[in-house]
């Protein structure tokens, strides 16, 4: 019995390779015509949407910035929340493929994007454990 192939994602941009999502798993056992529709460029190009299997990431080709529009939180002992990351208050509208994208989460450069989505989980999962107690009272 085999288990899932899983695959990340390089994205080669003029100024080079960006390899943040190189070792996460965008999609699970896709042959390359499924994978190709998984991302969707913008009205102007510059934005692309990723539809990962657990995350939504918004890459802004101009920046070299990533932000998320849907992230899955996983916890210990089964925790896990499907949602829309907020971090801030500033939000952006991106039209592609026929949706809206509401962002609610900054757009981050690469480079630091893991350290600012690493604070941002750590948060969410104390406020998701916090939640989980409160309902056993």
């Amino acid at each position: 019995m085999g288990g899932a192939q899983i695959f990340g994602l390089t994205i080669e941009t003029p100024k080079g390779v960006i390899n943040l999502l190189e070792k996460k798993i965008i999609f699970v056992s896709p042959d390359e015509t499924e994978a190709k529709k998984k991302i969707f460029a913008d009205e102007t190009n510059t934005f692309y949407v990723i539809e990962g299997e657990f995350f939504t990431y918004i890459f802004n080709s101009e920046s070299e910035e990533f932000s998320i529009y849907k992230a899955t939180i996983r916890g210990e002992n089964g925790v896990w929340c499907a949602e829309n990351p907020i971090l801030g208050e500033k939000v952006y509208h991106i039209n592609s493929h026929n949706q809206h994208y509401y962002i609610q989460f900054p757009f981050v450069r690469y480079s630091e994007f893991d350290a600012v989505w690493n604070t941002y989980e750590q948060k969410r999962l104390e406020q998701i454990h916090h939640l989980k107690s409160y309902a056993k009272l």
